[in-house]
């Protein structure tokens, strides 16, 4: 009885062993799309100060093609690396679908659980940065800091330029209302850096 239980033990080592090769496997192949100079994490170019005082990171996110599935299927990886390798608890891998791809939402999701797992690893005194691209879903505006569209109707503008305490000129038409709105403009604040914020981690663009 013994014996079987120690080979069933045996036997689910070497699945997650496979499984975490084959994770490591995708990994690498992201960072050399990403960096074809770069032939293993340690030589990143990423600069990072993991001391007691400030830990730098950066998030990389990027689609592999999956074998055997001739180009249509792909693999989505966000996870964090700095000078050391990649940060293995960041690390978050989907099959991207029609239904199931890469963007804000997800990746916003992704940034808050992250910095979490961050600041509980390292603690409440430490400044933790997270230095990201320019990537569209890593840049989603708040909404109150949102500007209006010209494809906007002029009451919505209207409705904006309100909501944000701007005065509306009675007798002006909509092209007037846009120019007073884009001279206006809030200051900008991400999403991203807002969920980061919550765990008093810094996102440096």
């Amino acid at each position: 009885m013994l014996e079987k239980q120690n080979e069933l033990i045996e036997l689910q080592k070497k699945r997650d062993q496979e499984k975490q090769n084959k994770e490591d496997a995708v990994i690498q192949a992201t960072l050399r799309l990403r960096n074809p100079r770069t032939r293993s994490s340690s030589s990143s170019p990423v600069t990072a100060a993991s001391n007691s005082t400030v830990t730098t990171f950066m998030p990389i996110d990027k689609s592999s093609r999956k074998r055997g599935h001739s180009g249509r299927s792909r693999l989505v990886i966000s996870a964090l690396m700095d000078n050391a390798g990649f940060h293995r608890s960041s690390i978050d891998i989907f099959e991207s679908t029609e239904d199931n791809r890469m963007d804000s939402s997800h990746f916003l999701a992704w940034i808050d659980r992250t910095a979490s797992l961050l600041r509980k690893e390292f603690g409440i005194y430490t400044k933790i940065v997270l230095v990201i691209d320019n990537a569209p879903w890593h840049n989603r505006l708040t909404n109150d800091t949102m500007p209006p569209k010209r494809s906007w109707r002029k009451e919505h503008i209207i409705q904006w330029l309100n909501t944000h305490n701007i005065d509306v000129p009675v007798k002006a038409v909509k092209a007037e209302l846009l120019d007073i709105a884009m001279k206006n403009l809030p200051e900008k604040r991400y999403e991203t850096d807002e969920a980061a914020k919550k765990y008093n981690v810094d996102i440096l663009r």
